[in-house]
């Protein structure tokens, strides 16, 4: 970093020290630095990142490429713009009961919520959520792309819609994943809560075997951290359904303000 101090006019001495992108740091927390390693991570956003061993940029401009944190290495990046967020959306609009009945109990919303999920078969009886409530990024970057529920029925229930919430942000995430079968893949993210790993979104929802192990990590004193590793193929639904989507806004059928 001496031609960083010097470009700088900083005085004789002075500490550099370089850092990373919150994405790359945190890939190489989880160990995320050898090519064919891959993970995700659900927060208010959802993010793919897959390690490289020399620079690849997708040609059709679906993923991002960037530096990685470790030395001589990439990553190809997928982001979703509302993961954790449309959950959040439907917990605060649409489950007002629920907030109130976790607060009597003294337990999470997010753990009723996922209660709730996991009473409902893998598919919600054919109930889908589209997760683009502020537009999309990768692999659509498509600002005018809307949320919605489809197939709706009488049949239907607030767990069914809990549910189709969350198996829509696991095919969002779906969408920029399209990882070899062989990757051994790793999810981070608290919520939602689930009794068992093969329960969670990414694993279940996706039609994707997840095997969890608890590990320490020593280093930061954050406590357990879960890694999967991840085999099999999932559904494209969901990207169908957004093609569909853009489609219809191209014959000239917006959304209104």
């Amino acid at each position: 970093m001496e031609w960083f101090r010097i470009f700088l006019a900083l005085a004789e001495g002075t500490p550099v020290v370089g850092g990373g992108a919150d994405n790359a740091c945190a890939a190489v927390g989880a160990g995320i630095i050898e090519e064919g390693t891959v993970q995700s991570s659900i927060g208010s956003s959802g993010v793919v990142l897959a390690a490289l061993s020399e620079h690849r940029v997708d040609e059709r401009m679906r993923l991002h490429c960037m530096n990685h944190a470790a030395p001589d290495r990439w990553y190809l990046m997928g982001v979703m713009l509302t993961a954790g967020l449309s959950l959040k959306w439907f917990k605060e609009n649409l489950c007002h009961a629920e907030i109130e009945q976790a607060q009597a109990k003294g337990v999470d919303a997010y753990d009723l919520l996922s209660e709730m999920a996991a009473s409902v078969p893998p598919g919600a009886e054919g109930l889908l959520f589209l997760p683009y409530l502020s537009g999309e990024r990768t692999p659509h970057a498509d600002s005018d792309a809307r949320a919605m529920f489809v197939g709706l029925s009488l049949r239907h229930t607030k767990a069914h819609m809990a549910r189709a919430v969350m198996e829509g942000l696991a095919f969002g995430l779906r969408d920029s994943l399209g990882t070899d079968p062989g990757t051994r893949y790793r999810h981070r993210g608290n919520r939602p809560r689930r009794r068992r790993r093969e329960e969670s979104p990414v694993a279940a929802d996706t039609g994707r075997r997840v095997r969890a192990e608890r590990v320490h990590a020593e280093s930061d004193g954050r406590g357990p951290v879960r890694r999967g590793a991840a085999s099999g193929s999932g559904s494209g639904h969901l990207f169908e359904l957004r093609r569909r989507r853009k489609g219809d806004r191209q014959k000239g059928v917006r959304d209104r303000p």
